[in-house]
């Protein structure tokens, strides 16, 4: 492999190499704050995380979490205490993976100028800054803006050189330990980085010997986090099942097992960022890999993923390998500064550099804009609330998905205690599921109901509030457009009044 030294670049050329650096920082930074500030509602997944900590006692947070999720210990405690101090609301809930998002472009960065020339280095920071995943997760109530985190640590510390002191052994263990308590991943990358100091060791024992401590200070933390929430990744069959798709298929046998090679590069690369041509930078990053300096770490980082997705240990599709984002970024970019001959470089490295960033960029642009409309939960519990205070004899009655995020928003606006009823899902006839909702409500006078994901809606909550039950038939089988109180992308909160004699209902926005 060729060695690319980061200081080659003339002294003035490297200074403005430096300020694109942490312009591209200030700009992930800038965007992530933005998107957190929107303060978004939470979906199912979150929710059913969010109860899942919210509803334990500190004991039984060792436990499996509930509802099919999983999360390490770390990440679980520190949103347990933060709720504690801070209420559970969505902000306060997001912080952690806020917190690792910001520091994730920082260490990005810094990542970056021990592996890429100056300039690759300010491209692929940007580029990890505009990816709209890494956006949109390091705001979300899950921890894969975490595993990013953590693999950017064990990458640095592949990169670093062994320590001369005890002491800093000590810190080096700690650090990884940590890191090992809030990321699942982070083994892997951990793994691949001790594999990676072993083989460029210019003395092998005593890098042995510093490898042995490490593994020796770990193992009671990769122990704990194994206990209190991995054994349960590896035992629970329906995770198993619903992630069957994402283990790969060795050796592949057919032209649809070669496909899931293409749909998955491309899942990894797009989850890294948007591209124009995704065939386009998987071969440059695949180029970069081989030519730029510690790309044996970055190969290093991907098989050894890839291995354990092929024992069928981890996932290996999408979010659950957002934490290889920062390889695909520096491979990309590795491999376009090596395009050309010398005299070429420049001018190639700026276009290849305007043909990467503006998909991206165009997109997270996009992205934030949209982000102002992403409150349609809260506003609609909200809504419920103050009907609730009004109206306080009502009794809500909720689909089985909508039970969650009224259990959780209910928290949050003192909605009543609700009434779960089994409700119908739809089938398509409108005659046959009036009949089915007839037989659920029977009996039951003033209520809310209250769906997810119902008749022709498919994204997100959908909230609709009824006065009584024969209302709820009424608004099923009217004609024309219903009493709109408010709408969201994939929301809306409809409430019919009874009917008149020759009135059907009223309209406000």
């Amino acid at each position: 492999m060729e060695s690319t030294d980061p200081n080659t670049t003339t002294e003035p050329a490297a200074n403005w190499a430096q300020r694109a650096l942490w312009v591209a920082v200030l700009v992930g930074i800038a965007l992530r704050v933005r998107e957190y500030l929107a303060v978004r509602s939470l979906w199912l997944d979150e929710v059913f995380l969010a109860l899942g900590i919210l509803d334990q006692p500190w004991q039984d947070l060792l436990q499996p979490l509930p509802h099919n999720q999983i999360a390490a210990i770390g990440f679980v405690v520190v949103t347990k205490a933060i709720a504690t101090v801070l209420g559970p609301a969505e902000w306060a809930l997001r912080l952690l993976p806020c917190l690792a998002g910001l520091a994730s472009v920082v260490l990005c960065a810094c990542v970056a100028t021990k592996v890429l020339p100056r300039w690759g280095a300010a491209l692929a920071t940007l580029l990890f800054s505009l990816s709209d995943r890494g956006i949109y997760y390091a705001t979300e109530f899950k921890p894969y803006s975490v595993d990013v985190l953590a693999s950017l640590v064990a990458l640095y510390w592949g990169l670093s050189r062994p320590p001369c002191s005890r002491t800093r052994h000590l810190a080096h263990a700690l650090l990884l330990g940590t890191v090992l308590l809030f990321s699942f991943p982070a083994a892997l990358v951990i793994a691949a980085s001790g594999i990676y100091r072993l083989i460029r060791a210019t003395d092998r024992k005593q890098e042995l010997r510093y490898l042995g401590v490490i593994a020796l200070a770990c193992a009671p933390a990769a122990l704990v986090a194994y206990l209190c929430g991995g054994r349960h990744a590896t035992t629970n069959q329906f995770l198993y099942d619903y992630w069957a798709f994402a283990f790969p298929r060795i050796p592949p046998v057919s032209l649809e097992d070669l496909r899931w090679y293409v749909w998955t590069t491309r899942s990894l690369i797009e989850h890294a960022f948007d591209a124009w041509s995704y065939l386009l930078v998987a071969a440059l990053a695949g180029y970069g890999m081989f030519r730029m300096r510690h790309g044996g770490l970055l190969a290093l980082a991907l098989g050894v993923t890839f291995a354990a997705a092929a024992a069928r240990l981890y996932p290996f599709h999408g979010r659950t390998v957002l934490f290889l984002s920062p390889v695909v970024c520096y491979a990309t970019c590795a491999g376009l500064t090596h395009l050309g001959r010398q005299r070429w470089r420049g001018l190639l490295l700026v276009a290849g550099a305007i043909l990467l960033t503006v998909p991206p960029a165009v997109v997270a642009y996009g992205f934030l804009w949209r982000s102002r409309e992403r409150a349609p939960a809260r506003e609609m519990f909200a809504l419920l609330s103050r009907v609730s205070r009004s109206q306080p004899q009502q009794l809500a009655v909720t689909t089985w998905a909508a039970g969650f995020m009224y259990d959780y928003y209910g928290r949050l606006f003192s909605l009543p205690r609700r009434q779960r009823v089994e409700m119908p899902e739809w089938n398509g006839d409108r005659v046959s599921y009036r009949q089915s909702l007839l037989r659920a409500l029977k009996d039951k006078q003033a209520t809310w109901v209250v769906y997810y994901g119902v008749v022709d809606w498919r994204h997100g909550p959908i909230e609709a509030v009824y006065e009584e039950t024969e209302a709820l038939l009424e608004a099923l089988e009217a004609d024309g457009s219903p009493t709109v109180l408010f709408a969201g992308p994939g929301t809306l909160l409809i409430e019919w009044q009874p009917r008149e004699e020759n009135s059907r209902c009223s309209q406000r926005q």
